[in-house]
């Protein structure tokens, strides 16, 4: 059509059309709503999805050094709670803290093998994913735009219809171009 239509407009075209369709049949009246309504509902469904995601976003701007670094912070804090526990058997009332020690070598556990399992993971990108979802989420939110932009209209031919964006200029009629066809055969022969 216009070369702009991607298959990310196609499918968010879709999404739009089946909320609709899916609010139109639950609504107490239906037919009582209007494309426009569909189109608001759509894009508000998939608008949703942006922030749903907002996670996504937040996590595809960590960079792995970052993490690296933070890993490194975290164990030298758990040798510092390592430290502390150390301190319970110096301690001469052991009743009283007896229930926090108990929780805190639970949790020394937990942690240091967390720990372990964030050293050893190989892959190279781990947190590729993310950008990957991030850039997804971003050309989203800029189709949905250009979709609630564009007016659409809808064309009738051989018993289907489809919607064409309005700024896309229709193909000229086929007796225009037998008629320029014929009146150059004409001139042609006339020759």
């Amino acid at each position: 059509t216009d070369g702009r239509t991607t298959l990310l407009h196609f499918v968010v075209k879709e999404i739009i059309r089946s909320e609709g369709f899916d609010s139109d049949q639950s609504a107490v009246n239906p037919g009582s709503g209007s494309k426009e309504q569909f189109k608001r509902d759509g894009l508000k469904l998939l608008a949703g999805l942006s922030s749903e995601l907002s996670n996504v976003k937040r996590a595809a701007t960590l960079e792995m050094d970052t993490l690296s670094g933070n890993i490194l912070r975290l164990e030298a804090d758990l040798e510092k709670v390592k430290l502390v526990l150390q301190l319970k058997e110096t301690c001469s009332d052991q009743g009283a803290s007896e229930n926090f020690f108990q929780a805190m070598v639970v949790f020394l556990r937990r942690a240091e093998a967390e720990i372990k399992n964030m050293k050893t993971a190989e892959e190279p990108h781990p947190l590729r994913i993310f950008v990957v979802v991030d850039e997804f989420l971003l050309i989203l939110d800029r189709v949905c735009r250009d979709v609630g932009r564009t007016p659409e209209r809808v064309m009738m031919g051989s018993g289907k219809s489809f919607r064409v964006p309005a700024g896309t200029s229709l193909p000229p009629h086929r007796n225009e171009n037998r008629r320029v066809l014929s009146s150059s055969d004409e001139d042609s022969s006339s020759s």
